[in-house]
């Protein structure tokens, strides 16, 4: 492992790995699991991937997998326990921070690891924990306006509110109708075929 790699797990093993394992969290890798009633919350530190020798930054990503949803919006149902990559749900934790844009915690030979340390686990408690939490309730996860139509229409479709996912559904149709027309007509499609007037 290169020393940046090294770093980067001593950082996180000083705060943010013992506050999730102490919260129910599993790690695997670099990603954490924590299993709740309607699926799986996900915490993953991801490397940049230009790091080199000593130097280099790493971000924390969140995801919420809910497998009837998934399964429902007709998305790619993981083998094993979900990457984040293939939640429901995505979000990065620095979005989430006062600046609302993608952070990187950066590290070199001569960083202060339990500075670093503190700071993603203050991050973490303040805005990274309240998003995974309010949205595994999908009455909060159908209000996320930064997911994807049909996982907003899927949501709506499983509390058995097709007006709702109508209203979706219409409101993405409204936006650009001709910029593509396969999505467009797959939405539709999709749909129709769950009773979701068009």
């Amino acid at each position: 492992m290169s020393e940046i790699g090294k770093a980067i797990d001593q950082c996180i093993g000083l705060q943010l790995g013992p506050v999730l394992k102490k919260e129910g969290f599993r790690k695997s890798g670099r990603t954490f699991h924590r299993s709740f009633d309607l699926g799986t919350q996900v915490v993953n530190i991801q490397a940049n991937r230009w790091n080199q020798g000593g130097a280099g930054s790493f971000t924390v990503n969140l995801g919420i997998y809910f497998p009837d949803i998934h399964r429902l919006a007709e998305m790619i149902v993981p083998r094993a326990l979900p990457g984040e990559a293939d939640c429901t749900l995505r979000q990065r934790l620095g979005i989430l921070m006062p600046s609302g844009s993608d952070y990187w915690w950066e590290l070199d030979p001569g960083s202060d690891l339990e500075r670093v340390a503190a700071e993603v686990g203050a991050a973490w408690t303040r805005y990274g924990k309240p998003w995974l939490d309010r949205h595994s309730e999908l009455e909060e996860a159908a209000k996320l306006s930064t997911a994807v139509p049909i996982v907003r229409m899927a949501i709506y479709l499983h509390l058995e509110r097709r007006e709702e996912a109508s209203s979706v559904l219409q409101k993405e149709l409204a936006r650009k109708p001709d910029a593509n027309p396969a999505y467009t007509a797959s939405l539709r499609t999709w749909a129709s075929e769950n009773g979701i007037p068009t």
